[in-house]
């Protein structure tokens, strides 16, 4: 049957003009066979209310929708006796449970049960129009609130699948008014058979019936819900939906079928939409009737998925005191994918035909919509914001693809992590503040609701108790001598208005945490008085106090260079006039070179060549009236001058990714038109570089900032100028030479990722700069800012002075030719794709048997070679590459990464972040402190964490793992591998028993057996032999005097 949900009101209702006539209709039914109906058939019954019999041979009955003008038609025969009833059976549907009585004719007019329009004709012609008139129409019913057309000032009242509209007094009542003669109430189908009425004697007083127990309909929300993203009943109406009150909000409630069936894919919960305070109450069976609708967050032009809500509802309480099961998502209940979000089509979900849960992340949760859920052991990736919503992960993250160092999780180009749960307040108020790497032991319960582009969890009790993951901000290395360290910090929308508190607290983070930088390049900085649109664009205020706060939490003086904008045309905060700009320090040898002529319009360019180029105006804009800078920050320009040498300095906050779809949108794959924008401001700022270095091949370069897209994009594809080869970059993106999980550098809906980045010109990157992403905002629920800065440092040697030409000797006489040394099989030239600084060259360590090899207190690029030696990193973030032989190597101080290559190793990374490769041999690896990444690669290998939060793998053979301090992640790969863990939470990714792999207890992983303790005997790593592995603190030790008596060579390259 047709639904009030199909149906359109109007607001003038047209006046039917029916002939005076003795038959009238005395009932209307349009639910037959609908959900929660008794009658299978929709029926019409008319009454003669007079005093002689009438034929009604040629007449008919018709029926339009309550807006329609094409009429359908039953015809009638026989004659209706005064005072008696006359059936007229209509079409059957497929639910009910009875049949009418015995009708006097029958139609198959599908007929709608909330709303339509009925007409006695006295002919079988069709009638035409929306609301016809003439003397062949005998009686004429609009019923439902949306008719267009009815006898007197209205329709009838609105029936349902469970009422009929009834005409007053057994049919007596006729007035021509429908809005009054009818009332709704029960379905009572008389037919010629049936008592007769005379309207001439009183109306008895009935008996009242006993009040029926209502029962449940034949729709279950799982009918509704469907296995697809929109109900396929959606603007039908359902009757007696039997369900449980789950959680209450202040415009509906949740209800969950009590008796679920086995298919996943179809969500046992629903909202239903009151739109204020009901009386249900959590524990209710109810059995609730309404229209089903599909509810689009933000509006029906929103790229939002809709919510699937009945409305308009009607409930009957049946029971209290019930209780659901929650279902779990994760260990123990259904595991949501860990990769993919939509993958089987392209387009919008809503009509793709295409239902995937098992896979597809965005099919997962639809398939939990409105449903009771339960998440274990939470692990926290996106901590509290300001809408109360924390994202975490189940069970600790154990099934999750990808942590950070920090215990967040990061986003890859083919990986968006949809296990990610949001967790928000709406129901119960006040969560608790929490960091990533936080975690809560014990359930989480609530409902899966959605809005702003996600499934959420709404929490229906207070969270357990967090317990702290330890998340501290970090502290960068400061510049040494003759080392120059760039910084980018977008300051989020800063301006005097913000306080005293805020300025405060930015400058301690410039001075502790970042060391106080050389250069400091600034996104988001904002005039004098910020949102207030008064056409004011100067900033000196806002820079000013930026740099007293610097000072008066200890650090240098900072000067700044701006261009002020046009008023209201780079973007942002309406008033704000948001801008980059550069604060920078003179007194470690840095000086900015001023040069007039630039504005807020007028490009700066490139003059000179060789050591004479520079820019035409400094500070200058790059093309600031192109396009593709419209509405969006123009990026600065600035040259400097350190140690002699010459520097480009550009800052740039590209356009922002507000405007693309959401990651759970109906759009998959999710557009992103702020892109292309991006991508134009990209290419700009890489021709500008292309003339920089035009005209000065080994021009220093560095461009950075916000640029609002991943490392990964085709934005800072274009931006490098990359081609098939990383190494032929114009451009190298400094943060690609972290480890993945370092690489992020804000935090959003509990997704690590890179928004902020350096780039730097080939002659810089061949120094081997130090970089650091220093994490002292994201992650954090306390910010004083939404992303993390990042220092870059150089080590520029002063330009030495020419030595003059000494006057010529007499030419000694000639010695003889010695013969020459064989030339040495060259090494490999990169290690982790980066040149190497120190390789070992002595002749020293290639003739004897010392093998020592020393690096500095900077960021060293150490490779060794195929013999056997002892490498130390010292201070620094280092790249050490051992090759061949059994190495012994320290990475000691700094965020290192080594691969230790073939033969049998031990490789430490002391202190700090670090990442440890063994490749072939049998390897011993020492994480030390720091949340260390360590991959022990072929043979019988060691790995131990130590301190931290660490993840180990082992790789192929027999391996023994051992977690040390801190919640580490154990892979143990092929081979009988052994797993210790020790304190903190530890997980065996993979233990498993055909492959004869064991435990300790201090590892969770209930499909291996717990062993005891590992031993040396079981997945034995060996060591190397003597001489090549043991004392390698003595040889260290060594080391280090040697270097100090005879001044160990060690060559630069």
């Amino acid at each position: 049957m047709a639904t009030a949900a199909q149906l359109r009101f109007i607001a003038f209702i047209p006046s039917a003009q029916a002939l005076s006539s003795t038959v009238v209709i005395s009932q209307v039914y349009g639910g037959g066979g609908n959900s929660g109906a008794t009658f299978r058939n929709d029926f019409i019954e008319l009454f003669n209310r007079g005093t002689t019999s009438v034929d009604v041979t040629g007449w008919s009955v018709q029926y339009a929708s309550a807006t329609g003008t094409t009429w359908q038609v039953t015809n009638l025969s026989g004659s209706i006796a005064p005072s008696q009833y006359y059936l007229v059976q209509e079409a059957q549907g497929a639910g009910g449970t009875t049949n009418l009585p015995t009708p006097d004719a029958t139609g198959t007019i599908v007929m709608s049960a909330t709303a339509g329009k009925v007409a006695l004709v006295n002919t079988t012609t069709p009638l035409s129009g929306a609301c016809p008139s003439g003397d062949a129409i005998v009686d004429f019913v609009g019923y439902g609130t949306t008719a267009n057309c009815s006898e007197g000032s209205g329709p009838t009242p609105a029936p349902s699948n469970t009422t009929a509209v009834l005409r007053g007094s057994n049919g007596c009542t006729e007035t021509d008014q429908n809005s009054t003669d009818f009332a709704s109430g029960s379905p009572s189908p008389r037919n010629s058979s049936s008592p007769t009425f005379s309207c001439g004697s009183p109306t008895p007083t009935p008996t009242p019936d006993p009040t029926p127990t209502p029962t449940p309909g034949t729709t279950r929300i799982r009918d509704i819900q469907g296995a697809s993203q929109r109900s396929p009943l959606v603007e039908m109406s359902v009757s007696n939906v039997p369900g449980v009150v789950t959680a209450t909000r202040s415009n509906g409630f949740y209800i969950q079928d009590p008796e679920p069936d086995n298919n996943d894919a179809t969500s046992e919960g629903i909202f239903v939409f009151t739109s204020s305070a009901s009386t249900a109450t959590v524990g209710q069976g109810v059995l609730v009737s309404g229209n089903v609708t599909e509810f689009r967050p933000g509006g029906v032009a929103s790229s939002n998925l809709t919510i699937t809500e009945i409305t308009s509802p009607t409930f009957t309480v049946t029971s209290s005191g019930n209780t659901i099961a929650p279902t779990i998502i994760g260990i123990g209940g259904r595991t949501p994918p860990t990769m993919v979000i939509e993958d089987d089509s392209a387009g919008n979900v809503e009509t793709s035909n295409t239902f995937d849960p098992a896979t597809d992340g965005i099919d997962f949760y639809e398939s939990l919509e409105g449903m009771l859920v339960q998440v274990n052991d939470a692990l926290v990736v996106g901590p509290t914001n300001d809408f109360g919503e924390i994202v975490v992960l189940a069970d600790n993250g154990v099934n999750a693809t990808f942590l950070t160092t920090r215990r967040g999780i990061y986003v890859r180009p083919d990986d968006f992590n949809p296990e990610r749960i949001i967790i928000d307040d709406a129901i119960v108020n006040g969560e608790p503040q929490v960091n990533v790497g936080d975690s809560f032991t014990g359930t989480i319960v609530g409902v899966i609701d959605y809005s702003f582009g996600n499934f959420k969890l709404l929490n229906t009790a207070a969270l357990p108790p967090p317990t702290s993951g330890g998340l501290v901000r970090e502290v960068t290395t400061p510049a040494a001598t003759n080392e120059l360290a760039v910084a980018t910090f977008n300051v989020e929308n800063l301006d005097p208005g913000d306080g005293a508190a805020k300025f405060a607290r930015l400058a301690s983070l410039i001075v502790n945490n970042l060391q106080s930088p050389d250069i400091i390049a600034l996104e988001e900085i904002q005039d004098n008085n910020g949102p207030t649109n008064d056409s004011v664009v100067d900033a000196a205020l806002t820079y000013n106090q930026l740099i007293s706060a610097i000072q008066a939490a200890g650090g240098p003086t900072y000067d700044y260079r701006n261009i002020n904008p046009v008023d209201d045309q780079d973007g942002g905060e309406p008033g704000g006039n948001i801008r980059v700009g550069f604060l920078f320090r003179s007194d470690r040898g840095l000086a900015f070179v001023d040069r007039p002529g630039g504005d807020a319009t007028t490009p700066t360019a490139v003059t000179g060549s060789n050591a004479d180029t520079q820019l035409t105006s400094s500070p200058g804009r790059v093309d600031p009236t192109n396009p593709a800078f419209n509405n969006s920050r123009k990026p600065l320009a600035g040259e400097f001058t350190y140690n002699g040498r010459t520097l480009f300095v550009i800052a740039n906050h590209f356009n922002s990714k507000g405007g693309d779809d959401p990651l759970f949108g109906r759009s998959q794959p999710p557009a992103r038109p702020t892109e292309v924008q991006r991508n134009q401001q990209a290419q700009i700022v890489n021709d500008f570089v292309d003339s920089i270095l035009a005209a000065d091949a080994n021009a220093n370069i560095i461009v950075l900032g916000d640029l609002n897209d991943f490392e990964f994009s085709e934005t800072l594809r274009i931006l490098k100028g990359a081609s098939q080869a990383a190494d032929d970059d114009v451009l190298k993106n400094l943060i690609d030479t972290l480890p993945d999980q370092e690489q992020y550098t804000f935090v959003f809906e509990g997704n690590s990722q890179a928004l902020d980045h350096i780039l730097v010109s080939n002659n810089l990157f061949v120094t081997g700069p130090s970089y650091d992403i220093v994490h002292v905002n994201a992650g954090f629920a306390d910010q004083a800012s939404d992303h993390d800065p990042q220092v870059a440092r150089f080590l520029l040697q002063p330009i030495p002075t020419p030595t003059p030409t000494p006057t010529p000797t007499p030419t000694p006489t000639p010695t003889p030719t010695p013969t020459p040394t064989p030339t040495p099989t060259p090494m490999p030239a990169t290690c982790f794709g980066r040149p190497a600084t120190i390789t070992d060259n002595s002749p020293a360590d290639r003739d004897s048997r010392l093998g020592f090899i020393l690096g500095t207190n900077h960021a060293d690029v150490i490779i060794g070679t195929n013999n056997a030696e002892v490498i130390n990193g010292s201070n620094g973030d280092d790249c050490i590459c051992g090759l061949g032989g059994a190495d012994q190597i320290d990475g000691s101080n700094g965020n290192d990464q080594i691969d230790a290559g073939e033969g049998n190793d031990l490789a430490e990374g002391s202190n700090n972040n670090d990442l440890l490769l063994g490749g072939d041999g049998d390897d011993t690896l020492l994480g030390g402190n720091g949340n260390d990444q360590i991959e022990a690669g072929r043979g019988d290998d060691r790995a131990m964490g130590n301190n931290g939060n660490d993840t180990l793998t082992g790789g192929d053979d027999n391996d023994r793992l051992t977690g040390g301090n801190g919640d580490d992640m154990l892979t143990g790969g092929t081979g009988a591998d052994c797993f210790s863990g020790g304190s903190g939470r530890d997980m065996a990714i993979d233990c498993t028993v055909a492959e004869g792999d064991r435990r300790d207890n201090t590892v969770e992983n209930g499909a291996c057996p717990v062993g005891g303790a590992c031993s040396t005997s079981s997945a034995s790593a060996k060591s190397p032999p003597d001489g090549q592995g043991y004392g390698f603190r003595e040889q260290l030790a060594r080391l280090w005097r040697i270097s100090t008596l005879i001044a160990l060579p060690l060559y630069l390259t």
